[in-house]
């Protein structure tokens, strides 16, 4: 499903041919890959591994030095999605302007419900992540692994809201900002 590669090395397996055949996205696709977030269809290809032939997704990912090969026919179960449509962008900032949200205080609770929405795929999901981390280093100090997810889960979002805002990551970034609330003074 997912086989890694990185844009230096030449992949270990040589692509039998390269088609155009029926996938469900084409070459330019800008596409989102949960976990790893924005990135564009570079080409869909078809290869042999072992005896079974595929047709492949190439896709290169925008936030990491990355190229992935997603079969053609599992793409949608993997994850593998269009970017947040611009009609359903005002919804997703008014959910991270909600500050009025209840936020477990157990730690390891948190950390499960982050990690769960995060590893969805869902860019709802994310924002809640985003939203509900900014809420906490408003009024408490995150731990290093919550700040270390917080980081991730608004880099994904920012990169993913750039290309449905047709903007660049810093003015996707400002719209975020904007929504969030302030660190506190020990963040």
């Amino acid at each position: 499903m997912f086989c890694p590669e990185s844009r230096q090395r030449s992949p270990n397996v040589s692509p039998a041919s390269t088609s155009t055949v029926e996938s469900p996205f084409k070459k330019g696709d800008a596409v989102i890959y949960p976990q790893h977030g924005a990135g564009r269809v570079v080409a869909v290809e078809k290869r042999t591994i072992g005896d079974v032939e595929r047709q492949y997704l190439v896709i290169e990912l925008e936030l990491q030095d990355l190229r992935v090969w997603v079969p053609c026919d599992e793409a949608e179960q993997v994850g593998v999605r269009e970017p947040t449509p611009k009609d359903e962008l005002d919804d997703l900032f008014e959910l991270l302007a909600d500050h009025d949200v209840r936020i477990p205080s157990n730690f390891s609770r948190r950390m499960k419900n982050n990690q769960s929405r995060m590893n969805d795929g869902d860019v709802w999901q994310l924002a809640e992540v985003v939203r509900n981390l900014a809420i906490r280093r408003s009024k408490k100090h995150l731990s290093p692994s919550e700040k270390t997810l917080y980081a991730h889960a608004r880099n994904l979002l920012v990169a993913e809201l750039a290309l449905s805002m047709g903007k660049s990551h810093e003015k996707a970034e400002a719209a975020i900002d904007e929504r969030l609330p302030e660190p506190g003074e020990d963040s």
